[in-house]
């Protein structure tokens, strides 16, 4: 035991060191991969959908921005809260896992929009025979469209050294997402990061966007939300996003803690609009 617990405690150290990040967002993130590894494993795997934070983190392999909490989207089954915590219940105790231990402490009913809702579970996270413990949300939400399926994509567990597949979005839909929020909310927005997002898939080594798709997958998520997309709305939050004050600041804010992100607001802003003009 005390051997796979120092493992564990040197993966730890390893990840913070090569990310520059603290031991504790390290630990976030491995308890992250562990609970993606036993639900892919599972004989649920095939109901649950990777999107959020932690799948943009993965597929832009340069990107340093580590989440603290994993989101999911359901298929094929009702989202009812007792349901989805006895699938937890029974996801968590299956393992027998002698290095982790992982229970849900809290539930919590969410509600995106009229066509999205979900659960939020609370889990506590500790080593087993080890005083670290880590407290992490689980957001497992119904109705999102994705365009035109899930894929699958292959992670690699750092506790196990192996990989695992699970089913996640694909880019465009991410990207249809983020934009129909901006659409939606357009100034009243504080997500910032998201903009970091557009400038990584436009500006990564080899092209993730396929623009005839994203069309496809703005359409549909769009529609799934009662909004025509209007390109020229964006436009116009986007100018104003990028004279405000108050989003220079909110931009400074995030590269002072996230000083992986050296580029001004003013470029972040026209690679949104670059992009938007991509689209056939």
């Amino acid at each position: 035991m005390q051997d796979k617990i120092k493992d564990i405690k040197r993966a730890i150290k390893e990840l913070s060191i090569k990310h520059n990040i603290s031991d504790n967002r390290a630990s976030q993130y491995i308890f992250i991969l562990y609970l993606l590894e036993i639900i892919a494993k599972s004989k649920y795997a095939s109901n649950f959908i990777l999107k959020g934070g932690f799948l943009v983190s993965n597929i832009l392999t340069n990107n340093k921005r580590f989440t603290q909490d994993i989101d999911l989207s359901v298929i094929n089954m009702e989202i009812e809260e007792n349901q989805i915590k006895e699938i937890f219940k029974e996801i968590l105790t299956a393992t027998h896992d002698d290095k982790i231990n992982a229970e849900i402490i809290q539930t919590k009913k969410i509600k995106t929009s009229e066509s999205n809702k979900g659960i939020t579970l609370k889990l506590l996270l500790t080593f087993k025979d080890d005083k670290r413990r880590e407290y992490m949300s689980l957001d497992i939400s119904k109705g999102d469209i994705i365009t035109p399926k899930a894929i699958l994509r292959e992670i690699k567990s750092i506790l196990s050294n192996n990989s695992f597949l699970i089913q996640t979005y694909n880019v465009e839909t991410i990207i249809a997402e983020k934009l129909c929020s901006l659409q939606k909310f357009g100034s009243n927005t504080t997500r910032v990061k998201d903009f970091y997002d557009f400038y990584l898939f436009r500006n990564n080594d080899t092209s993730l966007i396929d623009y005839v798709l994203l069309k496809h997958a703005i359409e549909n998520t769009f529609a799934n939300n009662d909004i025509i997309f209007d390109k020229k709305l964006i436009f116009e939050h986007l100018d104003n996003m990028k004279k405000s004050k108050n989003y220079t600041t909110m931009w400074k804010t995030f590269i002072d803690y996230n000083s992986y992100a050296n580029i001004s607001w003013e470029e972040v802003i026209e690679n949104c609009v670059n992009m938007l003009n991509k689209l056939p």
